[in-house]
This record gives C-alpha cells, structure tokens and sequence, in this order.
C-alpha cells in the first residue's frame, strides 16, 4: 500500500511582507487578519492552489490578553479567533477543495510577549501563569471549526508539559462527551539553552 505525502502550507509573514505590509506590532499577522482579511483569505487560496492538504489558521499571535490589551472583548475576540478559521474555509470554497483540513495555529506564551523569546525559553514567572494563558486561549479554541490543534514553536520543555496537561484533559472530555477526537500536535523549537 502507498501511502501519500501530505503538504502543510507555509508562512503567512513572508507573503505579508511580500505585498507590502509591515508586521511590527504586538499582533503581527493578527493586525492583517483584523484590517485586511482579504490578504489572509488570498494567501490561503495560493497555498492551496501550490498543492497544500493542510492549512493554518492566522491565530498564531492571537491571544485573549493581547486582544483584551488591544481593547477588544471576549465577544469580539471569539468573532476575531473564529475568522481566522473562516478565512480557511472561505479559500476551500473558492479552490473547490473540500478534503483540505484546517489547522489551528497557536503559538507559545512568548507570542504574547512579543520579545522574541519564543526563540529562547526564557520566561521568568511562574508556570501557573503560563497555564493561566493557555487556559485563557482554549477556551475559544475548543469551540472553533478545525481538524487540528497546533502549538508552534513551544520553546521549554515546561510549557510542552503545561499544553500537554491542558490537551489531555480536554481529550478526555471530548471522549466523555461525545466520542470525538482531535488531533493535536505541539512543534518545540529546541534553544541552544534548553529550559526544563
């Protein structure tokens, strides 16, 4: 038996950058897919159309404190994570291809914080705090239209185990409920510093 080679699609920020947007703010690919859906929505159709089976969503950056800190709230942030999915869908119905899944992209605690120690690790607080805003985050998450839940670039191993905590308990729930599954998948960017 065969099996197929899936392709996952690639970076939103390049091709941002590409036609001419900057993405120096606290939101980054955020910012777009807030004032100008349109770019998120056509670089989709590209990644589709260049063969992608998988796309992402442009939440990576999106958090509910960084939204709540840009003066957003909660009715407006779940409009704003669940448009980042619509956008997805949107790109399948202008292709025509229906099979594509949908992955959610979410990024570490550094997303948040915007220093660029989503390269390093290095957070100096407490892991409840870190729980805190993953906890914050999934509570919209479990509710979007996607096939799959990805972590990027989770820099400490400690936060691994933090999403990991977090995931588990929210697959048993889904099993309790209703016998759904999710697939769920965390990237960890390795530092040259590891942080346990």
């Amino acid at each position: 038996m065969r099996k197929k080679i899936k392709l996952l699609d690639g970076s939103l920020s390049y091709p941002i950058e590409e036609k001419g947007y900057k993405l120096n703010t606290n939101l980054w690919t955020g910012e777009i897919l807030i004032k100008n859906p349109q770019v998120i929505e056509d670089i989709h159709v590209d990644y589709i159309k260049s063969g992608s089976d998988y796309v992402t969503t442009s939440s990576y950056q999106l958090s509910v404190r960084r939204l709540r800190e840009e003066g957003y709230n909660i009715s407006e942030i779940r409009r704003i994570f669940g448009q980042s999915v619509d956008l997805v869908k949107k790109a399948k119905l202008k292709t025509g291809q229906n099979k594509i899944k949908i992955v959610g992209s979410f990024g570490p605690f550094a997303s948040y914080l915007s220093d660029g120690s989503e390269y390093t690790g290095f957070y100096e607080l407490s892991d409840s705090k870190i729980k805190k805003f993953h906890q914050e985050n999934s509570e919209i998450i479990h509710d979007l239209d996607i096939d799959i839940i990805l972590y990027e670039t989770i820099p400490c191993l400690r936060e691994v185990k933090i999403i990991n905590d977090l995931v588990e308990a929210y697959k048993k729930e889904l099993s309790e409920k209703n016998n759904l599954t999710l697939d769920i998948f965390t990237i960890t960017l390795l530092a040259n510093n590891l942080q346990s």
